[in-house]
Order: structure tokens, then C-alpha cells, then sequence
């Protein structure tokens, strides 16, 4: 029987990972996933494939209280409120144009510091709309494990490499791969 084994998501994207224990899903995804995003000089995407250390950033946002924090390595967490937007951008999200507004405060100069090259932080403009293609990804535990035995060195190989929104157990090495189109909440009222 296929269950969730492990949620992954962050507000800021190619930041470290949160593993919550519950996510809510919409029509667009989990909102607060990917709320904001960065962009480099010439404002286009800018992420972990071009800056891998990204990762060692941990990035918090309470929906509620509207409240942002950035924790660097070696520095005091940037926090506050992302409320004062700044100019409005269009960002190219592999063929697709997200909306957003860069984010005046403290969080860009930090973010320039730590990557060595002038970065902007972006609020988007439709929660949700700041992800690669699909709002909902997956991938099995068998696939991912599947994938450690046939790659060299893959005992190296880590599930937070594929950043899917949910992991899933119970089924078998790529079965997720025909799941597509389909509903797979199984009536459970997934939230």
C-alpha cells in the first residue's frame, strides 16, 4: 500500500529542506513552497545549479505572522517582515513567466555577500507559481534506492539531491512514473 514517507519543501528556493510532517496541497501546489526565489544581475533564475552552497542556507517563513528568516552560515539570521516590495520582475521559470517583486531590506545585500555575485530576493506574486514545472512532485523510496545500487558510488547518493515535494514508500522502483494524470489520494481527502 503506498504511503507518504517524507515531505520536503522550502520557502526560499534552492535553500536547505524542511521535512514537516504535513503539508496542505491546492490547485497551485503548497503556497508556501517556493514563496520566494532569487535572481541574478541580469534577472534571471538564479539556484542551486548555478550555486550549489545555497544548500546551507536555512530559510523560514510563518504564513501567519508574515515573517522571514534567512539563517547564513556565520552570521546572525536575517529576519523580519517581506512586506516592502520593491520593482516588479518577470522571471523565465524554464519557458514560463513568473510574476514577482524584489524584496527591499536587508535580504538581498546578505544573499550577495554569501554568493560573491550581485543576487536579488523575489517575493512571487501567486504563491505557488515559483516552482520548475509541476507544483507536486514525487519519487518512490524504491526508485531512489534503486538508483544508489546502480550508480557508482551511489551509497553517496541522498533523497534531498531530487528536492520531490513528497517521497513515497510501498511501491515499486519507478511505479511513480505511472501515476501521472492520475488521482492518487485514493479518496482519503488528502490535505
Amino acid at each position: 500500500m503506498p504511503f507518504v514517507s517524507r515531505l520536503s519543501m522550502t520557502p526560499v528556493k534552492g535553500t536547505a529542506l524542511h521535512h514537516p510532517a504535513h503539508l496542505t496541497v491546492t490547485g497551485n501546489g503548497v503556497l508556501n513552497n517556493q514563496r520566494f526565489y532569487l535572481i541574478d544581475a541580469r534577472r534571471r533564475l538564479f539556484n542551486g545549479k548555478q550555486h550549489g552552497p545555497l544548500v546551507q542556507l536555512t530559510a523560514e517563513f510563518d504564513d501567519q505572522r508574515q515573517h522571514l528568516s534567512l539563517r547564513l552560515p556565520g552570521r546572525e539570521p536575517i529576519a523580519g517582515t517581506p512586506d516592502e516590495l520593491g520593482e516588479a520582475v518577470i522571471t523565465d521559470f524554464y519557458g514560463r513567466d513568473v510574476a514577482g517583486h524584489l524584496l527591499n531590506g536587508p535580504w538581498s545585500a546578505a544573499l550577495t555577500e554569501f554568493v560573491g555575485e550581485p543576487v536579488d530576493l523575489v517575493a512571487v506574486d501567486t504563491p505557488g507559481d515559483a516552482v520548475d514545472v509541476h507544483p507536486v512532485t514525487l519519487v518512490s523510496t524504491a526508485t531512489i534506492e534503486h538508483l544508489r545500487n546502480v550508480t557508482p558510488e551511489g551509497e553517496r547518493l541522498d533523497h534531498r539531491r531530487f528536492r520531490m515535494l513528497l517521497e513515497v514508500g510501498g511501491i515499486q522502483v519507478h511505479e511513480e512514473d505511472t501515476w501521472t494524470g492520475r488521482d492518487c489520494s485514493g479518496g482519503a481527502g488528502v490535505s
